[in-house]
């Protein structure tokens, strides 16, 4: 797993998401929020707004209604939000690696590190040091 910085605010929001009701692969809403409520637990940071992850049934093909109220969140209360976390990366976007850059993009424009709890999605903090090992990046 990554060291996260420090200095970043030690506080997350998150969701959890599954495509239908009846969706029967893949956790669970409850299965999503519990590892995502672990995982900030063993990184010490505050989830926001008030301790709890929300859920969210709807397909990730198109923009999210839960995660633009998130994004209303983070802007309405700056430098607030340290993280964002998703359980997989394909419970944040299925709309193909141009939304998903979009999404992360957005957030670390606004100053929140995307991380999931499987520890697939590298944070951009990251490039710099990559960089300098010869890396090249777009």
């Amino acid at each position: 797993m990554y060291k996260y910085p420090e200095s970043h605010p030690q506080t997350c929001i998150g969701d959890a998401r599954i495509s239908e009701r009846g969706q029967v692969s893949g956790e669970s809403l409850n299965d999503q929020v519990s590892m995502m409520e672990k995982f900030a637990k063993e990184k010490g940071w505050k989830i926001l707004p008030d301790g709890k992850i929300p859920k969210e049934i709807g397909s990730a093909k198109v923009r999210r209604t839960l995660y633009d109220e998130q994004i209303q969140y983070i802007k309405a209360n700056p430098g607030k939000v340290g993280y964002y976390i998703i359980r997989y990366i394909d419970r944040l976007s299925r709309g193909g690696v141009g939304q998903y850059d979009a999404m992360k993009k957005e957030l670390a424009e606004l100053g929140v590190i995307l991380v999931d709890t499987s520890g697939i999605i590298q944070p951009s903090y990251l490039m710099p040091e990559l960089e300098a090992l010869g890396f090249e990046y777009d």
